[in-house]
């Protein structure tokens, strides 16, 4: 089945009397909308402040579905439907609604146990990912979220090295730069690498290592913009 020809049993079924539409095949299209939009809208991976993945904005025809359809997303954020690793853009886990009621539940319970630097918070991270998912409704994979909670605590650990290196404080700098060399290793960075971005964290790492300031800035400043940084020591 083509997107557009599930679009158009999608706003056909807008239109019809609950009863018409409380069927197994339009619960079957729904979820082989899902499946096209994912080929047909590869997910990219940006390198800055991500956004939960959307299954683009034709995700608004399953929306207009009646709610007797009773289909899993619409009641919570887990949507029983996993990824397919065959796609380059995504792998096996979870697809999470952002707009449902118990989000930030989910986004919780995926919290890393991760170090952070003194000023940094997880809950912080977390009202973020929350606020931005009901901002903008879509979809995200577990892999997606987890992704975030590391670039959060990397970013929030090169903010930490750049302070300490500005107060004079190496051994700030020194505990700072161990911990950005450890991160381009942490599970779901070296599992997502799809070529060069372990080496690249490595590189950063040894250019704070010598107190090299500018490639840290400029990780700053291209890969770390849309985190709140603010008050990092």
């Amino acid at each position: 089945m083509t997107t557009d020809s599930l679009l158009q049993t999608l706003n056909r079924a807008a239109v019809l009397e609950d009863a018409a539409v409380s069927t197994p095949s339009l619960a079957d299209a729904v979820a082989d909308l899902a499946v096209a939009l994912r080929r047909a809208e590869p997910v990219t991976r940006p390198r800055r402040r991500r956004r939960p993945v959307r299954v683009v904005a034709l995700l608004a025809a399953v929306l207009l579905v009646p709610a007797t359809v009773g289909l899993a997303y619409q009641a919570g954020s887990r949507t029983g439907w996993f990824g397919n690793p065959a796609f380059s853009e995504e792998d096996g886990s979870e697809w999470l609604r952002t707009d449902a009621p118990d989000f930030a539940a989910v986004v919780t319970s995926l919290r890393p146990a991760l170090p952070l630097p003194v000023g940094a918070s997880w809950a912080a991270e977390i009202d973020y990912e929350v606020t931005e998912g009901r901002r903008e409704p879509g979809l995200i994979q577990e892999t997606g979220v987890r992704r975030n909670f590391e670039s959060y605590a990397r970013c929030a650990w090169f903010a930490s090295w750049l302070a300490a290196t500005e107060r004079g404080e190496p051994r700030g700098a020194a505990r700072a730069a161990k911990v950005v060399a450890r991160s381009a290793v942490w599970p779901v960075t070296a599992a997502t690498d799809g070529g060069g971005v372990v080496d690249h964290l490595r590189a950063i790492a040894a250019a704070a290592r010598r107190g090299d300031v500018p490639p840290v800035r400029a990780e700053l400043r291209t890969n770390c913009e849309g985190f709140d940084l603010r008050g990092i020591r």
